[in-house]
């Protein structure tokens, strides 16, 4: 639950009442459209700026439990050296 999202509180502290937001569909689902064009031709900053406009608390996480994924290893090759790269560079 995130403030601002139709959060209520109840007479118990610990108990809140979640109501609808509305939302506009067509917004909605060009934003979902770029976000999908931006994934399959791998343009990581429309990708990053589409999520944000969908889900505005999203921040990014470049740390991993383990190594990170394949797929941020070739997109952020400035952020994850791989063994190969490395070997590439000596």
């Amino acid at each position: 639950m995130i403030e601002g999202e139709g959060v209520k509180p109840t007479k118990h502290k610990k108990i809140r009442v979640l109501s609808a937001v509305e939302s506009d569909m067509n917004i909605i689902t060009q934003e979902m459209e770029t976000l999908f064009k931006a994934a399959e031709h791998g343009d990581l900053t429309t990708l990053m700026f589409s999520l944000k406009q969908l889900v505005p608390e999203f921040t990014p996480r470049y740390v991993f439990d383990g190594p990170a994924p394949a797929v941020f290893q070739r997109l952020r090759h400035d952020l994850f050296v791989t063994q190969q790269s490395a070997i590439n560079e000596n």
